[in-house]
């Protein structure tokens, strides 16, 4: 592009910068500096025109350094650090909070989660395959045997003994609370999309 379009393009779209990791603000923040992310990433993102950036919050970096495998503490830790620095850039950064699953896809990326984590990851299912089990009561079958494999090598006793789980209140409905929800607009002609797949709804009183 002529350098006027790309004067154009800085002024008029929002420029994303795909993946920062936590490293780097836990690293500065231990050396003393303040606001590493307001005063240190924030003018390097302004002078490459970045308005957008993605963090990794999970807690990887800060418990790798820690040499730690708390992660969701250091997760917590990590969006405290951050809403820290969004009241102190005083509406310059803006934090929007997203969670979603990223899947270790590749063999090396599965081995680096579990040596990680001290564990197997997704393993149950490849075991299942590797047995030809392709039913529902096979599956049940082979479980008891899975299990005992997996408890014999990575079960650890508990800090604490007691169940501290709390009893379902009344109003507690479980099929509601870990149902998987998500918006979507129903056209004139009772159609919606989910997943590239066209669905029609039958017309009755709700639709």
């Amino acid at each position: 592009m002529a350098s006027e379009d790309v004067a154009r393009v800085h002024r008029e779209a929002i420029i994303v910068e795909g993946h920062r990791d936590m490293f780097e603000m836990n690293y500065l923040a231990a050396k003393g500096q303040q606001y590493p992310v307001l005063n240190v990433t924030l003018p390097r993102l302004k002078r490459a025109n970045i308005s957008t950036t993605f963090y990794a919050i999970s807690g990887d970096s800060l418990t790798h350094a820690n040499g730690t495998y708390r992660f969701l503490h250091a997760a917590l830790q990590n969006i405290d650090a951050l809403r820290t620095e969004m009241a102190a850039s005083q509406g310059q950064m803006k934090l929007i909070l997203h969670r979603d699953i990223i899947c270790a896809n590749s063999s090396q990326a599965k081995g680096r989660v579990e040596r990680a984590n001290g564990t197997l990851q997704d393993r149950l299912v490849k075991e299942m395959r590797l047995r030809d089990i392709d039913t529902v009561a096979a599956g049940n079958a082979f479980l008891p045997t899975f299990m005992a494999d997996y408890n014999a090598r990575f079960a650890k006793p508990p800090f604490d003994e007691r169940d501290l789980h709390r009893p379902l209140a009344g109003d507690d409905d479980l099929d509601d609370a870990f149902a998987w929800k998500e918006d979507r607009t129903v056209s004139k002609n009772l159609t919606l999309q989910y997943d590239q797949v066209l669905f029609i709804l039958e017309p009755n009183e709700i639709t």
